[in-house]
């Protein structure tokens, strides 16, 4: 079973940081869309790395691009780094496109990433996307306070 996760609250900061033209606070709100990949990444289970490096970043459509079976646990490691790069290069276009974005979505369609999510892994028993949105509702509702100021 696949999985995708909109990560909503930080698509809605990233629109609204936009329409105010406020570029510290959308670049605030990138940093939160970042920081939750690498929060799904570094939560994953790993066993070969695939699960891992299968999470896409993507912005107003859905992606999915697993890894290839197989792989050694190096390669997988190394294609999670790219795609962080990826997402970081992709989420930096938004200020430059009028409008933003408007959804971030995370992505993994491994068919076993429905039951990792859902608790099926030692390592992460609460899951990997939900722990990862936690943290991302917790950082906006930091940077909204931070925009009071």
């Amino acid at each position: 079973m696949a999985i995708e996760h909109s990560f909503s609250q930080v698509s809605e900061a990233i629109g609204q940081a936009w329409r105010e033209r406020d570029r510290k606070n959308a670049a605030g709100a990138r940093k939160v869309a970042i920081q939750a990949l690498a929060d799904v990444q570094v939560g994953s289970p790993v066993d070969t790395g695939r699960f891992k490096g299968s999470h896409f970043l993507s912005v107003d459509e859905l992606e999915f691009q697993p890894l290839q079976d197989g792989r050694e646990r190096a390669q997988n490691e190394a294609e999670a780094n790219e795609r962080m790069q990826s997402a970081e290069a992709e989420l930096g276009a938004i200020e430059k496109i009028p409008g933003g974005g408007t959804s971030i979505f995370i992505t993994n369609n491994l068919p076993y990433a429905g039951a990792l999510e859902h608790g099926h892994s030692q390592q992460a028993p609460q899951g990997v996307y939900a722990v990862a949105e936690q943290r991302a509702q917790k950082n906006i509702r930091r940077l909204a306070e931070e925009k009071k100021r």
